[in-house]
């Protein structure tokens, strides 16, 4: 109870406040988020997880979107570099629309980048490279049983990473 009032069971707010503020206490400040994104309704619900995040630490949101090509059997190379053109141009228009989210929700320090390789290697090796202070990710919503079938992006990077990973739902 807070003011003698119960405390309804989910107050992301209020509590987030706490836990922020209990954080700034012990010295720890948070400069750098990095928001991985697709395109999808999950990867905008971590932007608007992060800004919020970004605007009380007054950090910086470092969106990031990462492509694979696919294995394309060999003498098709022609194919992969049209391929990989297409996905860069795909991942730019991603990043654009997800600058334009942050920006709505009023965050103006923004980095952002569109690079290749496997998507939850390249998002640790980044947050490590960039020495991010938190990862926060949409989660694809798969069930546990496809989770573990399919494996996922935030599952791997939440698992594999070192630093402080939040995933949004």
């Amino acid at each position: 109870m807070l003011d003698n009032k119960p405390l309804a069971l989910h107050t992301p707010l209020l509590r987030k406040t706490v836990l922020l503020d209990e954080d700034k206490k012990r010295g720890e400040e948070m400069e750098k988020i990095l928001v991985p994104v697709d395109g999808s309704e999950q990867s905008n619900k971590a932007i608007a997880f992060a800004a919020d995040l970004a605007k009380h630490y007054n950090a910086t949101l470092y969106l990031l979107h990462v492509f694979k090509i696919t294995i394309i059997p060999e003498g098709l190379g022609e194919y992969v570099v049209s391929e990989r053109a297409e996905l860069q141009a795909l991942g730019d228009r991603i990043i654009a629309a997800a600058e334009r989210e942050a920006k709505g929700h009023g965050i103006e320090r923004i980095e952002a980048a569109v690079i290749e390789g496997d998507p939850a290697e390249r998002i640790i090796d980044y947050a490590k490279e960039h020495e991010m202070d938190i990862i926060v990710i949409g989660s694809r919503g798969l069930g546990t049983f496809k989770g573990l079938l399919l494996g996922s992006v935030s599952n791997k990077v939440s698992h594999r990473a070192d630093r402080t990973c939040v995933i949004v739902r």
